[in-house]
C-alpha cells in the first residue's frame, strides 16, 4: 500500500488545514513548496515499479488537492491500466460531470471526500474561500456520480471534527444519505501548537459531543440512516471519550506508547519534491 502525493497545490484553505489554514500565520507552506509536483513521466516509472514489486493499492492524497495536478486524469488511467486498486482522497470541488464520468468509466475504486460540514454555511465557517454555493455544488455533483456509477467508486466522506462543526454529526450523516454516497468517517483535528490548537473542543464540548455520539448509535438501532456505514464510530469514540486527550489534542496517549509499530513494512509515502517515508507523518519528525 503506497500514499503518492502528487502536488502540494490546493485550491481550498481549511480552516484546520496543516499546510494552508488562515489560522497558520507564517508557518504556512512557503509558495515555493506548494509549487512541488511529480511529472506524469516520474510517476508512470514508480507505478510500474510499485506494480512489479507487488504493491496492491495506491492511494493519493497529500499536503495538496490531487485535482489541481495537470495530468491527474491520465495518472488515474494508468494506475488503474497496472491493476491496481486506485483510492483518491479529494475536496471534490474541481470536478464536473465529464470529469466524474471520466472516473466512473476508467473504474477508479474508492473516494474520501473531504467535507467538514453537514450544512453549507458550516461549510463556508470551515473553508474561508468557499461559499455556500460550492457546498451545494459539490452535493449535486455528489448526486450525480452516486446515481451514475456502475459500483464504483465508493465513497466516503470525511469529517475532521473541532469546535466550529461538531455539533453536526447527524447533519454530516443524512449529507452523505441524501448524495447516496456509501459512508462517513470522523476524526478528531490534528492541530498546529500555537496556531490551529485553537480549533480544540473544551471540557464542555467534549462532554456535548459524547452525547451526540450516544444518541447517533441510539437513533442508528432504531433504524436511522442504516445505509450509510459509519466508518470506525467506535474508534472515533474511543479517541473522545477522554476528555483530557481530547482538550489538548493528545489522543490514544492511552494505548500508543504499548504497541510496537510495523507500518514501515506495509506502507509508504512519497512527497511531491520526491521524498520516501515509511510512516504518514514522519516529515514532521
Amino acid at each position: 500500500f503506497v500514499q503518492i502525493d502528487v502536488t502540494n497545490s490546493c485550491n481550498n484553505n481549511c480552516i484546520g488545514c496543516w499546510c494552508n489554514s488562515p489560522l497558520l500565520g507564517d508557518k504556512k507552506m512557503p509558495p515555493r513548496v506548494k509549487r512541488e509536483f511529480l511529472p506524469f513521466s516520474v510517476l508512470k516509472e514508480l507505478i510500474e515499479e510499485l506494480r512489479d514489486m507487488g504493491c496492491k493499492e495506491i492511494y493519493y492524497s497529500g499536503g495538496g488537492e490531487p485535482f489541481t495536478h495537470p495530468e491527474i486524469m491520465e495518472i488515474l488511467r494508468f494506475t488503474k491500466q497496472q491493476g491496481m486498486v486506485c483510492y483518491v482522497n479529494t475536496n471534490f470541488t474541481l470536478l464536473d460531470k465529464k470529469k466524474i464520468d471520466e472516473l466512473i468509466d476508467m473504474g477508479v475504486d474508492h473516494l474520501t471526500i473531504s467535507i467538514w460540514a453537514g450544512t453549507a454555511r458550516t461549510y463556508a465557517i470551515t473553508h474561508p474561500n468557499k461559499t455556500e454555493l460550492d457546498f451545494e455544488r459539490i452535493k449535486e455533483n455528489l448526486i450525480y456520480l452516486n446515481t451514475h456509477k456502475r459500483g464504483k467508486p465508493l465513497v466516503k466522506l470525511y469529517n475532521v471534527i473541532f469546535n466550529l462543526n461538531y455539533r453536526e454529526l447527524e447533519e454530516m450523516i443524512e449529507f452523505a444519505r441524501t448524495t447516496h454516497s456509501e459512508s462517513v468517517e470522523f476524526t478528531v483535528i490534528d492541530t498546529i501548537p500555537g496556531a490551529t490548537d485553537k480549533l480544540l473542543l473544551n471540557a464542555s464540548q467534549q462532554e456535548e459531543l459524547l452525547r451526540l455520539c450516544e444518541k447517533i448509535k441510539r437513533r442508528r438501532e432504531e433504524g436511522w440512516a442504516r445505509e450509510v456505514v459509519l466508518f470506525n464510530f467506535d474508534q472515533f469514540y474511543n479517541r473522545i471519550a477522554n476528555k483530557e486527550n481530547v482538550t489538548s489534542g493528545l489522543y490514544d496517549r492511552w494505548i500508543i506508547g504499548k504497541i510496537p509499530c510495523y507500518i514501515g513494512w506495509v506502507f509508504t509515502r512519497i512527497l511531491p519534491d520526491g521524498n520516501v517515508h515509511g510512516c504518514l507523518k514522519a516529515h514532521r519528525i
